[in-house]
């Protein structure tokens, strides 16, 4: 009996430091791939500096070397900042009483015209309504001989009545055109509303 029981104790004391060789070999392993994941972590965030120095580098040639300019490739004395303005303005300052397509008509194509004139809804009640634009910051314009694309933030209030205003900021991505003409033409836009808050 006393034999049955020292081989009992000498297989779980085998099985007691099989295991323990198995846990430290298992610690080993998942340490070995931590290092491993951790280089390739360090890895990727070089290469990711490095792609972000080569995207500024790039950028400051487009722009002509400014480092602070945030309007690349603009025909010279084309007043493009001030023909965004008046499109955004012509879409956003309106009444109850204003002709929105007779304003928005000079800034767009014939095709956006048509779609325009589709989605505003001519008012037949009374209620006294206005739309009024607080900030205009043009981000980003991209503008060759024939086409361009601009990005633009916009802020807006809204005004029912006696009601609070809605204050609405947007992000606007508009498609431009330059016609036979030498003018502007708004082609198409994307409007993205960043939020709305009530006073």
């Amino acid at each position: 009996m006393k034999k049955k029981l020292i081989i009992l104790l000498v297989l779980v004391a085998v099985l007691v430091s099989y295991f323990i060789l198995q846990s430290n070999k298992n610690q080993k392993s998942k340490s070995e791939h931590l290092e491993e994941y951790q280089e390739n972590i360090d890895s990727l965030k070089q290469e990711n500096k490095s792609l972000n120095a080569r995207l500024s580098e790039l950028q400051k040639k487009k722009s002509g070397n400014s480092s602070d300019s945030i309007i690349s490739a603009l025909p010279e004395n084309k007043g493009i900042e001030d023909f965004i303005e008046g499109f955004i303005k012509a879409q956003y300052e309106y009444s109850n009483d204003d002709d929105r397509v007779a304003n928005i008509k000079p800034y767009v194509t014939d095709d956006l015209l048509e779609l325009f004139e589709s989605e505003v809804i001519e008012s037949q009640n009374k209620v006294a309504y206005i739309s009024h634009v607080s900030s205009i910051d043009i981000y980003r314009m991209d503008i060759t001989e024939s086409v361009g694309t601009a990005v633009v933030y916009v802020e807006t209030t809204y005004k029912v009545e006696s009601l609070n205003p809605i204050l609405n900021n947007m992000l606007f991505f508009i498609d431009l055109v330059i016609t036979d003409s030498g003018d502007y033409a708004v082609q198409g836009q994307s409007i993205s509303v960043l939020e709305e808050v009530k006073n």
